[in-house]
């Protein structure tokens, strides 16, 4: 990817077999957006309905890595995700505290 700069790549979970693993960061933010299967999770019963619990904690590692190189971080957990977007905001918030501390101790 040699010469671009401030080019906005998006960072994918392997979800599809056809959606490749990006990890290349070109700008001063990271967009992290889990979107999930809509043939798996309904998203309308306002529960989780597939536990994501393990991947939002590797995604909370990746995440330790891009905020020790100053990056600001943004987020999205669609419906589809898991079920319950809340759930996993939480998860990822106290897996990043969990992580912080580690890391300032």
């Amino acid at each position: 990817m040699k010469g671009l700069t401030r080019v906005r790549f998006t960072n994918l979970d392997k979800v599809h077999p056809w959606m490749p693993e990006v990890d290349i960061v070109t700008t001063d933010f990271s967009y992290i957006r889990w979107q999930g299967d809509r043939k798996q999770v309904n998203g309308e019963s306002g529960v989780v309905e597939r536990d994501r619990s393990k991947d939002v904690r590797r995604w909370a590692k990746k995440i330790m890595l891009l905020i020790r190189d100053s990056l600001k971080i943004y987020g999205y957990f669609s419906k589809f995700y898991s079920g319950h977007p809340p759930t996993e905001a939480t998860q990822i918030m106290s897996y990043l505290s969990v992580a912080s501390l580690k890391i300032t101790s």
